[in-house]
């Protein structure tokens, strides 16, 4: 079975989702310096952003969205030779109640995404 990175149908939305929040932590870090509080103000001031917005709209963005379409390839790409139907993200923000350690193709990834980049 072969996962085609860029359909939106599926399973490959999950992938989007998994893009999505690499792209917002990322996103995050670039512009952290940005964002500031006013200690002279008494009340809690809250902003929101739309990640995907400026991710799309911004040269910062567009190259960590390139980055991130890059990860996404070398990982649907070891997937597809371990034989994996479905690859979780490991952490905190992932759904995974259970993983044996063993299932970390995390070194693999790295491995690959070392490869391509020469």
């Amino acid at each position: 079975m072969e996962l085609e990175v860029g359909n939106r149908s599926g399973r490959v939305k999950q992938a989007d989702v998994l893009v999505s929040r690499v792209a917002a932590m990322a996103l995050l870090f670039l512009v952290g310096g940005c964002a500031t509080t006013s200690s002279t103000q008494g009340s809690v001031r809250l902003g929101v952003v739309d990640s995907q917005k400026v991710l799309n709209e911004t040269d910062a963005g567009k190259k960590a969205m390139g980055s991130l379409n890059s990860f996404m390839k070398v990982v649907a790409k070891v997937a597809q030779q371990m034989g994996l139907l479905v690859v979780i993200e490991r952490g905190r923000a992932g759904s995974t109640v259970y993983n044996d350690s063993s299932l970390d193709l995390s070194a693999r990834v790295i491995e690959e995404f070392g490869k391509e980049a020469h």
